[in-house]
């Protein structure tokens, strides 16, 4: 199926007695993991959708296949670092 451009894509983690789920919103309609959607709403236990997403994508080096250098940042310190690290990023042409 085609995505808009313009579309809202959600992954949805959510519990529900105890037990974590998750799954797939396009524009507000669930989109189930043909795999996996077994939980409440078409949705997926976390530990299963881990391994879902372990053997589509687990394998995947995405730093090697995008071609990113080894000493770019791997990963988005910013979200618990702010409060100790001052950030300058410089205004380039990128």
């Amino acid at each position: 199926s085609i995505v808009p451009q313009g579309a809202r894509i959600y992954t949805e983690k959510f519990s529900c007695s105890g037990e974590s789920y998750v799954r797939y919103l396009v524009n507000d309609a669930v989109i189930p993991i043909q795999t996996c959607a077994t939980g409440p709403g078409f949705s997926c236990k976390l530990d299963e959708f881990e391994e879902y997403v372990d053997d589509n994508i687990g394998w995947e080096d995405f730093n090697e296949y995008c071609g990113i250098e080894p000493s770019v940042p791997q990963s988005l310190t910013f979200y618990w670092d702010y409060m100790n690290t001052t950030y300058n990023a410089p205004l380039g042409d990128f």
